[in-house]
Formats: structure tokens, C-alpha cells, sequence
């Protein structure tokens, strides 16, 4: 008897999308938001309850994208909706750090009252594909540059 007879190469898929771990991004912003890092020793820690809340409403309005971007490319593999899943919570943590921790009064009120978060619906993506700001720019000084840039030059 042959045995490579009636052999079939099984094929596979791998499927990226939607990520298994969504709480585990939550937990990982939460956690980069009001520890010690060179965006905080910039713009300020965030305490813990702000970050959780910031990451929670990061992660669902860029899920929301996401799952829209995928379902509009249902023949792929979602890789495409996970880098836009990243990059557009990348964008929007930095965006909240950026204004720093809120005032007494401002945790008063509901995060989506004062937050560059906004609760709206996802936001449309297709259009700043080739814009990784999110909007205006911010110059800083060649000694602020040179400070944040500084781990970057050193060996490891």
C-alpha cells in the first residue's frame, strides 16, 4: 500500500480577527497611563481610576472602527483591522496623555465631557491613512527632543 496515496495537504487560515484579549489591552493602557514613563514625566500621571476609564472608552470607539474596517474587507484575514486597531489606540492614548490628569471638578463630571475621547460613534478612519498625527502638530525644543530621544542612543 502507498502511502502517499490519497494524501491531501490540509490548508489553514489564520484568523486575526476580533482579538481574544480586548481586557488585556484595557489593563495594559490602564497601566501605561498612571505609571511612571517618559510621557508622564512630560504631561503628568494619570491616577489609576481616569486611566482605566481613558482605556476602557479607547479600546471600545477603536474596536468599533476596527470591526467596521473588517467587516467592509470580510474576505481577509483581519490583520488589516488589527493594525488599525493598534495604531488608532496608540493615537488616542497619547492623545489623552497629552492633556494630562483632570482637576477635582472635571472627575465630577462624566469622562466624556471632558476627555479628547469623545462617546460619539467610531470615528471614519479612510481618510487619514497617510496622516499618523490625528490633526495639528506640536513643535517641541531641540533640548526637549534631544531628552526624550536620549534612550534611543544608548546601546541594548
Amino acid at each position: 500500500m502507498n502511502s502517499t496515496q490519497g494524501f491531501q495537504p490540509r490548508t489553514f487560515s489564520i484568523k486575526l480577527w476580533p482579538p481574544s484579549e480586548r481586557l488585556m489591552l484595557v489593563e495594559r493602557m490602564t497601566k501605561t497611563m498612571s505609571t511612571a514613563s517618559i510621557f508622564s514625566r512630560k504631561y503628568g500621571l494619570l491616577g489609576k481610576q481616569e486611566a482605566h476609564e481613558n482605556a476602557k472608552r479607547i479600546e471600545e470607539l477603536c474596536f468599533a472602527s476596527a470591526d467596521e474596517h473588517f467587516k467592509n474587507e470580510p474576505d481577509g484575514d483581519g490583520s488589516s483591522a488589527v493594525q488599525l486597531y493598534a495604531k488608532e489606540s496608540s493615537k488616542m492614548m497619547l492623545e489623552v496623555l497629552r492633556k494630562g490628569p483632570r482637576t477635582a471638578a472635571e472627575l465630577e463630571t462624566p469622562i466624556a465631557d471632558t476627555s479628547l475621547v469623545s462617546a460619539d460613534a467610531p470615528r471614519v478612519l479612510a481618510d487619514t491613512v497617510l496622516d499618523i498625527s490625528g490633526g495639528e502638530r506640536a513643535f517641541i525644543e531641540a533640548d526637549e527632543a534631544k531628552e526624550l530621544l536620549s534612550p534611543l542612543t544608548k546601546p541594548g
